[in-house]
């Protein structure tokens, strides 16, 4: 029950994360908001935030594929979709946009 309270709790934050992001970065045109046909405005899903945990670590994108028993396309299929919902480029943005939204 608590691993479930966290995650919802963590989902909810991303999604405010995400859509604050997206109006900084776009802005409000007009009393249009536009969030929410952004794909940046979606949460991330609960295989992405598994894998967001170990970005911060010095592992490779293979060890990271071995330790969660995938190959390394879907890694690196689930770091494109993370790097886009937060709107960065690398690990390190990524890293540190989690940090700031609390994920990590």
């Amino acid at each position: 029950d608590t691993f479930v309270s966290d995650l919802l709790a963590a989902w909810s934050d991303a999604e405010q994360w995400q859509a604050s992001r997206a109006r900084d970065r776009d802005g409000v045109r007009a009393g249009h908001d536009r969030t929410a046909s952004r794909p940046g405005a979606h949460p991330l899903t609960v295989r992405e935030l598994d894998l967001l945990r170990d970005l911060p670590s010095m592992l490779t994108v293979e060890e990271i594929a071995e330790a969660h028993v995938v190959s390394i396309n879907t890694v690196k299929t689930h770091l494109k979709s993370i790097y886009r919902k937060f709107g960065v480029t690398s690990r390190r943005d990524a890293v540190r946009a989690a940090r700031t939204a609390g994920l990590l």
